[in-house]
């Protein structure tokens, strides 16, 4: 009797089994092993904590990879990218050192070396060479904000200006010219300096953020305190000097002789630095950079900017810069000048009120004076080429305003001019034109925003889309008259900025994107409807953009990939196809873009994550390497946020992309032009080829996709640089590619042949006529008998 319910049981337990295994298979987020062939290729710890993300690069332009990280204090690491090991001259090590910034690639003397910039937390604009050296510095303009604003109640405008300062006419120039050619006479005495510099301190205060300026404010600072208290309430006058370097030892002050030294050797004795010196030579061992006072205080190279004088009223208070995301580097109003656009905070930071409380006597409030700003300087020549106040608040408000985002600088209604968007934490997005002027339509309001804005066509109607996510959930998309193309409402913040590609592979462009509740979304473009299998539901915050590029170990193909770090420890790796999850467990946050290139040097694409805890990690996968499909940098190019593996660039051709030596002075450049858009009579492509960032070998038009073939000269001069071929669009849009060369440097071998050949083929010649005109004794005749 019991053996119908036995029999009854049994079958509805198959059933249930059966029913559960097919929805395992239905369910999104269920963990497999998508991608079986990726694999740990090496891992390492730098000296900090790593916020920024970081670049891949060629330092060396050997056609061999490193990964340069600029960590959140005190250095600047370059690891070798199939070793994962140190690269000579690095880490840069500076108490200083303090950055939220990525490295940026520019070329300050047009020499065809490229050298990296990067922006400092303390409002400076520092440039590397390949070596790790300082090339050169800027200051960030401070901005003079009246004492008085919060109580006055004054609108931004009128509260606060960025104050670039004036030309400095002083004679300190010809002083260190006429010391610099060893005139003695005509120079001032040491004694007559500092007297000098006595009486001029009586009169106004002084404030440089160079070396010599430094030392100068020191020597007020500590002999001079009851003249600054006496011209408290006089005008004050900042010097932003830059001096020649000249031998000024006989001037040193008695404290600036003292040095100070960090790192893992700095508890050596002078007793056992000695004793290593006779074993090992100092470069062996010694990891740190002794600094003089001065040196702390800033850094040493050439300051990009001349010498100025900023003026503050009576009524006012010189608010120091910093600098909070990735500036941008390019030609913003097409005049041939180099540009860097930054979004600027105005604050002050808790140290600085702690050792210099003298800057807020009176009674003033140093949590009031929080501001905002865009500034625009030619990197070259140091000066500001326009500023634009954005908000004004007090530190304590409920909306404080900061500059969290990267700007954008994009051509959205495609005249003559680049446009520049950014995005402030108040939740205001403000468009201006190449020269700083505000847009029509613009700006436009949403939450808090610490995602930076970003452009794409994603309706597919020929026009740029400016897209951004708020800290409320609300992803919106704008044209370029500032009207809302798209909105969406998710769940969780949107921490940075959001990614364009063709996720599902049908053709039309997706916006993929993190947030902070741990959900991933893929949004079709030209609706904003969630894709199948979306959202991704992840163990933590995801506070990093979201990389999108071809897993599926094929050269091409249709359908994206994401790849993406989550708070939990975990990184992410879901099919676009299907949402297929696959986790590497690092058991570190990391708030970085994980980016791809073959770092390993085998031809393979590789994963790079870093995370807060200083960790670098180098996945390698069964992918080939292209570099359509790579993400060299957070940002590609200029203005670069969509995966081009299956969507729009320009490729220089595999046949020409080992490295090699150039010979003579022209050679031919084949690149593709790949574009799967709908083909249109307008389209467009600007093709400009240049050595570095700024010799420019070629430029060219070109109306369809496919192969090219171009002839350019070489450079004039014998160097090793990196090749770089950048389309750009009717719309600002930009994709480059990049491979490292040299020019002619191995021209000395041709030589030694020019020498070696003749002197062979001469003395061959020599032989073979020595032989034919020998003279052959006969043989002498025996006889028997």
């Amino acid at each position: 009797m019991f053996a119908p319910f036995y029999l009854t049981l049994c079958a509805l337990f198959l059933i249930a089994v059966s029913r559960a295994q097919d929805a395992e298979q239905l369910v999104p987020n269920s963990t497999s092993q998508c991608y079986p062939s990726i694999d740990l290729g090496w891992s390492a710890h730098v000296g900090s904590s790593v916020y920024a993300t970081p670049r891949i690069v060629d330092l060396a332009h050997d056609g061999h990879k490193e990964v340069l990280i600029p960590t959140f204090s005190q250095f600047l690491e370059a690891l070798d990218g199939p070793t994962g090991e140190d690269i000579p001259g690095f880490p840069f090590m500076h108490p200083r050192m303090k950055t939220y910034a990525s490295p940026l690639p520019v070329d300050l003397n047009g020499d065809g070396q490229v050298d990296w910039l990067v922006a400092l937390y303390t409002g400076e604009l520092v440039v590397f060479g390949q070596d790790g050296k300082v090339q050169g510095y800027l200051q960030v303009p401070p901005l003079a904000m009246k004492r008085n604003w919060v109580k006055d109640n004054l609108p931004p405008q009128q509260a606060a200006t960025v104050r670039p300062g004036t030309p400095l006419k002083t004679g300190t120039v010809l002083e260190d010219i006429l010391k610099a050619r060893r005139m003695d006479d005509l120079t001032l005495t040491s004694a007559e300096v500092l007297d000098q510099r006595h009486r001029s301190s009586i009169a106004q205060r002084h404030h440089a953020p160079t070396a010599a300026a430094v030392k100068r404010v020191e020597y007020d600072t500590h002999a001079k305190d009851a003249a600054l208290r006496a011209t408290d309430d006089e005008q004050e006058s900042w010097d932003d000097n830059d001096v020649l370097d000249i031998d000024e030892d006989e001037m040193q002050l008695p404290w600036e002789k003292a040095e100070v030294e960090v790192g893992p050797n700095s508890h050596l004795s002078p007793e056992a630095r000695a004793s290593l010196d006779l074993l090992f030579h100092p470069e062996l061992y010694q990891t740190a950079k002794r600094a003089t006072g001065a040196e702390e205080a800033t850094f040493q190279g050439r300051n990009l900017r001349q010498a100025t004088n900023i003026t503050f009223g009576e009524d006012e208070i010189k608010v120091d810069a910093h600098i909070l995301s990735t500036p941008v580097v390019t030609d913003v109003d097409q005049n041939g000048d180099l540009d860097v656009i930054l979004h600027v905070s105005y604050f002050f930071s808790e140290d600085v009120i702690a050792e210099q409380p003298e800057r807020f006597a009176g009674g003033v409030d140093p949590h009031d004076f929080v501001a905002t700003a865009v500034v625009c300087l030619n990197l070259v020549t140091g000066e500001t080429r326009w500023a634009r106040l954005l908000h004004t608040s007090t530190k304590n408000s409920t909306n404080a305003a900061y500059a969290l985002s990267t700007p954008l600088v994009i051509n959205a209604d495609e005249d003559r001019s680049m446009e520049v968007f950014v995005s402030t934490s108040l939740g205001f997005v403000f468009g201006f034109t190449a020269d700083g002027n505000i847009l029509d339509g613009w700006p436009v309001l949403l939450g808090p925003l610490s995602a930076s804005p970003t452009a794409e066509d994603i309706t597919g109607d020929g026009t740029l889309d400016i897209c951004i996510g708020d800290t409320e959930g609300k992803v919106r998309c704008y044209n370029a008259s500032g009207s809302v193309t798209l909105e969406k409402d998710v769940i969780g913040g949107v921490a940075d900025r959001l990614t364009f590609g063709d996720v599902d592979g049908d053709g039309a462009v997706d916006i993929v994107f993190g947030t902070t509740s741990g959900l991933i979304y893929a949004l079709r473009g030209t609706d904003g409807a969630v894709l199948p299998s979306f959202p991704i539901v992840t163990g933590g915050s995801i506070v990093a953009p979201v990389l999108l590029l071809n897993l599926n170990g094929m050269l091409y193909s249709n359908n994206l990939d994401i790849v993406v770090p989550s708070h939990n420890g975990c990184v992410y790796l879901v099919r676009g196809s299907s949402g297929c999850i696959q986790t590497i467990d690092i058991d570190e946050k990391s708030s970085s873009m994980v980016l791809a290139d073959d770092v390993l040097g085998n031809g393979q694409m590789d994963l790079v994550v870093t995370t807060i805890k200083g960790g670098v990690y180098v996945f390698q996968t069964s992918t080939p390497y292209t570099a359509m499909n790579a993400w060299p940098s957070k940002t590609k190019g200029v203005n670069g946020f969509s995966a081009s593996g299956n969507y729009i660039g320009i490729v220089i051709s595999p046949n020409f992309r080992t490295f090699r030596d150039i010979h003579g002075d022209t050679f031919n450049v084949e690149f593709t032009i790949y574009d799967s858009r709908p083909v249109s009579p307008k389209r467009s492509y600007t093709v400009e080829i240049t050595v570095g960032t700024r010799i420019r070998l070629y430029r060219g038009r070109f109306h369809k996709p496919g192969t090219h073939i171009v002839k350019v000269r070489a450079p004039l001069e014998r160097m090793y640089s990196s090749l770089n071929v950048a389309l750009t669009l009717p719309n600002g849009q930009s994709f480059t590619d990049s491979i490292s060369l040299s020019f002619n440097m191995h021209f000395m071998a041709a030589i030694k042949y020019t020498l070696i050949v003749p002197f062979l083929a001469v003395s061959a010649a020599l032989m073979l006529v020595h032989k034919r005109h020998e003279v052959v004794e006969k043989e002498a005749v025996q006889y028997l008998f």
